[in-house]
């Protein structure tokens, strides 16, 4: 999944989105690949706690520092995504929610 969001990350930069949409599209596929990211190093924490080397153990607790940095930034480019215009589109009328009424960020 990092890799598939990555290329996307890279990949969007080169596509001309003029229609107000465009910067919601990159925080999107940021935050994506933020919480991508966040996991695999959870998941890899996991894989190193099953080793009882002590070499293994520093690697899990930086991959676990790691996955905490990930999960941060991803939140804060969910807050960031959430927050950008266009908010919600009803047919034509643009429709700003209040904050408490958005999806919260996991």
């Amino acid at each position: 999944m990092v890799k598939c969001w990555q290329q996307a990350h890279e990949s969007i930069a080169d596509i001309p989105l003029l229609d107000g949409w465009g910067e919601k599209h990159r925080l999107f596929v940021k935050w994506k690949h933020m919480e991508a990211k966040a996991a695999a190093y959870y998941y890899h924490v996991l894989i190193l706690d099953e080793s009882n080397t002590e070499k293994s153990q520093r690697a899990a607790v930086a991959a676990l520092q790691s996955a905490e940095e990930s999960l941060r930034e991803s939140r804060a480019v969910c807050e960031a995504f959430h927050s950008a215009s266009p908010c919600r589109v009803d047919g034509e009328h643009e429709m700003v929610l209040p904050l408490q009424e958005r999806e919260p960020c996991k």
